[in-house]
């Protein structure tokens, strides 16, 4: 009975040292793929796109694109849910289904290089006429470019997805029609500076 109780023994060992060194390689690999992810997520470009109220020409909406990564994006092209349009200036959203499409420019004509925190503008429209175009809907543009990376000899392709849609502009400062009013706020808060100014020196 003796004789084979070492045996077994032994065997049990072996099973175990096994499936620790199993676990312990699994464990490394999952380490290095998570380490991989983290120095993609650092040294990869991030090409994006939306919509915001452009600060310096009340009522106008931009569309942005912007390489918000860490790496330049080459070979930068797009594809759209839906038409675009361009242009689409009014203070109305009127219902209307003839309107001008986006046919030229960085969206139609893709960007050859895009460098960090660069980024193209592009003035679409108003409010009320994206709104009437658009209206609660929402197009999704992909962006489809290429990034290189240390070692690899060829440029690795990426795709991202963005969100474009006007609606969610209601009630700001970008749908407001009294841009006269505007006008006045700003005269008054600009008085109000000159007026602090005086007092500050007298």
């Amino acid at each position: 009975m003796s004789s084979y109780a070492i045996p077994v023994a032994i065997d049990s060992v072996d099973h175990a040292s096994l499936l620790i060194s199993a676990v312990a390689t699994l464990v490394a690999a999952c380490a290095g793929l998570i380490s991989y992810a983290v120095y993609r997520s650092q040294s990869d470009p991030d090409v994006v796109i939306f919509a915001e109220a452009d600060e310096l020409r009340p009522s106008i909406i931009n569309l942005v694109i912007k390489n918000i990564g860490r790496a330049p994006a080459y070979d930068v092209t797009f594809r759209s849910s839906s038409q675009l349009p361009a242009r689409a200036f009014g203070l109305h959203a009127e219902d209307r289904k003839d309107f001008k499409i986006m046919d030229d420019g960085p969206l139609v004509t893709g960007i050859p290089f895009l460098p960090p925190g660069s980024k193209r503008v592009i003035t679409w429209g108003q409010f009320g006429g994206l709104y009437g175009i658009l209206g609660d809907n929402a197009v999704v543009i992909t962006s489809i470019y290429k990034s290189r990376h240390f070692g690899i000899p060829r440029k690795i392709a990426t795709k991202q997805s963005s969100v474009v849609e006007i609606f969610s502009f209601k009630g700001t400062d970008a749908s407001r029609k009294n841009y006269e009013a505007q006008i006045a706020d700003g005269v008054k808060e600009l008085s109000k500076s000159v007026s602090q100014i005086a007092r500050n020196m007298a």
